[in-house]
């Protein structure tokens, strides 16, 4: 029991690091010259307080949807990254939280981390071309 534990433990803290690298590469520094031209989708995590969670399938152990409530290592990742947020130094007024936001595959939400429609992809395996093509 306790090997499992470690290989789940161990899961966890890789699937953190690589999603707050994905977090990272995904926000958009850049001041804009007029703010009121900006659609809220091109809005970094800090001025919206809302951390757009890439939500591909339903299946534990990454994740379980029920009801309106989401459970499994995808979510506790996000919850981690949602937490270090909230102490940030860039953090404004707003308390960050997660907003689940559905795709139908691994394609269709890295597409909408590309367009600005959603911040991170947890589950999501890692290479080095989506890393190249996401920053």
């Amino acid at each position: 029991m306790s090997s499992q534990c470690a290989l789940i433990q161990k899961a966890a803290t890789g699937l953190l690091a690589l999603s707050t690298i994905a977090l990272v590469g995904c926000q958009n520094e850049k001041p804009a010259a007029d703010d009121s031209n900006q659609s809220s989708s091109a809005k970094s995590v800090y001025d919206t307080g809302k951390l757009r969670a890439v939500d591909i399938g339903d299946s534990l152990p990454m994740v379980k949807k029920d009801g309106g409530n989401y459970d499994g290592l995808s979510f506790v990742v996000l919850e981690a990254i949602r937490d270090q947020i909230n102490v940030s130094p860039k953090k404004k007024d707003l308390d960050v939280s997660i907003e689940p936001v559905a795709a139908s595959s691994a394609r269709n939400g890295l597409d909408m981390i590309r367009s600005g429609a959603a911040d991170i992809a947890c589950g999501v395996a890692f290479t080095w071309q989506r890393q190249r093509s996401l920053t």
